[in-house]
């Protein structure tokens, strides 16, 4: 079933010009694939806006063959969705306090088409501080240090992603000469220190979670999981 849409989805071969009559068969050839679905249940009558936004794009027939689980992470909802092919489970979260950014160093929340890459902390305990995706053998609740007070830890477990979206957020952008790669950024799904703050804009670009949700999206999420955040 996927590999007919992947098949299909030559992009660069079949239509050049990236028409709108192309795009309308692109979408139409998708009908079977997990990410065209959930598209459709969370952008309802914008799905295909957003579909065309995509395509042209590389990312796009990876997107089209995998198969579920999809994370969907609205920045203006605060909202993280876990989709599988019968269910959406939805979590609060907090994105960057400065707002979207991919640029490096801009501590803003990347947006666009993501995967999970890396995952770390199985089989820590709740509340565990990591630096450097590295475990210290401390909780956040024990850190009393005066560099450790008033920041975002890292804790409990961490899911890192890799943008796929070449020049917003993967490589170089053309418009700034910047980086906007979100692996080199760091950019992670993690638990927090400050959950009773989750909902609202903390982070510096990480999508942040409540550690018991955390440890929870961390067993049910395999690599290669995509993840799109949008505004």
């Amino acid at each position: 079933m996927l590999n007919r849409t992947t098949k299909f989805l030559k992009t660069k071969e079949n239509c050049p010009g990236l028409n709108k009559d192309c795009i309308q068969k692109e979408w139409e050839s998708a009908q079977l694939s997990p990410f065209r679905t959930v598209l459709e249940k969370t952008f309802e009558n914008k799905a295909e806006e957003v579909f065309s936004s995509l395509s042209g794009s590389d990312c796009l027939e990876q997107a089209l063959s995998r198969p579920y689980p999809i994370i969907t992470v609205s920045v203006r909802d605060s909202l993280l969705c876990f989709h599988t092919g019968n269910s959406c489970k939805q979590y609060t979260i907090s994105t960057s306090r400065k707002g979207i950014c991919s640029i490096l160093n801009s501590e803003g929340t990347p947006l666009g088409l993501h995967e999970v890459k890396e995952k770390y902390g199985a089989g820590a305990e709740t509340g565990s501080v990591f630096i450097g995706r590295k475990e210290i053998g401390k909780k956040y609740w024990d850190l009393t240090e005066p560099e450790f007070l008033g920041k975002n830890l890292v804790t409990t477990r961490i899911l890192r992603l890799n943008g796929l979206e070449m020049e917003k957020n993967r490589g170089i952008c053309q418009k700034s000469g910047l980086s906007c790669d979100s692996f080199d950024r760091f950019i992670y799904i993690h638990g927090s220190n400050n959950e009773d703050l989750i909902g609202q804009p903390l982070s510096s670009g990480c999508v942040l979670m409540r550690n018991t949700e955390i440890i929870e999206l961390f067993d049910l999420t395999p690599l290669q999981t995509l993840v799109y955040i949008y505004s």
